[in-house]
């Protein structure tokens, strides 16, 4: 999810992620009102990058309840990049708007936007660590942003211990394998009959082959059933 302050490339930075004009880009504050987004492969890991509106105090109704949303769906990003313009903001702002971005306690990245207007601009910040600089106009930094996006998302994954799944058809099926595997373990613990529960364990087995081809569930119900004891 892409954050941060009006104007600050935000709009420029998706279009340069999906190398197309999906998002519109203005230099009138507050162009960006609902969000905006779309998916790229990245080393075969699949990113949905959501454009937002501008973070700022305003008094425009339209944009105030973009602005709301925006926070609200901060709440359920995998991940956040805060984009700020090295031009106009201060040292006290990115340490003000650093601070509320951890406390949603998900990844984040600091991207510093447009040195190619005055590439100095970026001293002001060599008291953070961790920012990446880039022009999204111009299309730098680009391939290091995606190397610290790939970092990122695997560093929190091992931390989690987590699995990164990004085929929606094998999250669906092992989705649905966990769905029925829950329904093993209730009719275990209600001691049901094993009938029900070689069904269930067939609808497992079964959403497990859809990822790997082969559907094959008699053999394993019969280790399973002649090795334990489970229902009556």
């Amino acid at each position: 999810m892409i954050v941060g302050k009006p104007n600050a490339g935000k709009s420029t930075l998706l279009n340069a992620l999906l190398n197309e004009d999906k998002a519109m880009v203005s230099d009138i504050a507050g162009t960006t009102r609902d969000f905006i987004e779309d998916e790229i492969a990245i080393e075969g890991i699949i990113f949905r990058f959501v454009d937002t509106a501008g973070l700022r105090q305003t008094s425009d109704i339209l944009e105030s309840m973009g602005i709301e949303r925006t926070k609200q769906k901060m709440k359920l990003a995998s991940m956040i990049i805060y984009m700020f313009d090295v031009n106009n903001t201060s040292e006290k702002e990115l340490i003000e708007a650093i601070d509320e971005i951890k406390m949603y306690d998900i990844p984040y990245l600091i991207v510093g936007n447009k040195i190619d207007a005055s590439s100095k601009k970026i001293n002001a910040f060599r008291n953070f660590d961790g920012i990446l600089y880039i022009s999204a106009s111009h299309k730098s930094g680009l391939e290091e942003l995606k190397k610290k996006l790939l970092d990122t998302i695997n560093y929190a994954a091992l931390k989690t211990g987590d699995t990164v799944v990004t085929n929606m058809r094998h999250f669906e099926s092992l989705s649905n394998t966990s769905a029925s595997l829950h329904k093993v373990l209730l009719a275990i613990e209600q001691k049901t009959t094993s009938d029900f529960l070689a069904q269930d364990i067939r609808q497992a087995l079964y959403f497990l082959g859809e990822i790997t081809g082969e559907v094959t569930n008699d053999e394993i119900l019969g280790n399973i059933f002649g090795k334990f004891c489970i229902g009556k």
